[in-house]
């Protein structure tokens, strides 16, 4: 499955999501987001096993499959904050800013990506670049 792919498919999910009762929806995008999760994590333990000094024909991949991850969460909780109904106080809600649910999805994945950004990102991997420009 393609990037695009798994972006959109995320969106129609988290479209379904914004119209589940209140109470289900933190429960229900956090179990989406959990593959992500799971996998950068899963990438991030791969490329320090590497090392940053590695080749960068075997770094690559690895750093390229995290920054489809990042992508991915991104996308899945801008997509559910964009679904969410918006009620009269909220109609001017700032685009840049994320529901709470997504929030939690954030948050859970920060010190993850923390460490992508911080050990990773001035390798030669434009992909992860612009998968931390996206979450801002």
């Amino acid at each position: 499955m393609t990037l695009e792919d798994r972006k959109d498919t995320c969106i129609g999910i988290c479209n379904v999501l914004a119209a589940l009762p209140e109470e289900q929806q933190q429960t229900s995008l956090m179990a989406l987001a959990l593959a992500s999760i799971a996998c950068l994590e899963a990438m991030v333990k791969r490329a320090d096993s590497i090392g940053s000094m590695a080749d960068t024909k075997e770094l690559s991949p690895v750093l390229n499959r995290a920054a489809d991850e990042i992508i991915v969460l991104v996308t899945t909780a801008r997509a559910f904050t964009d679904a969410l109904p918006s009620t009269d106080s909220e109609s001017n809600r700032d685009k840049a800013s994320f529901a709470e649910p997504s929030m939690m999805i954030l948050r859970r994945a920060w010190p993850t990506i923390s460490i992508v950004a911080s050990k990773y990102s001035f390798d030669d991997v434009s992909k992860l670049l612009i998968a931390l420009i996206e979450m801002f």
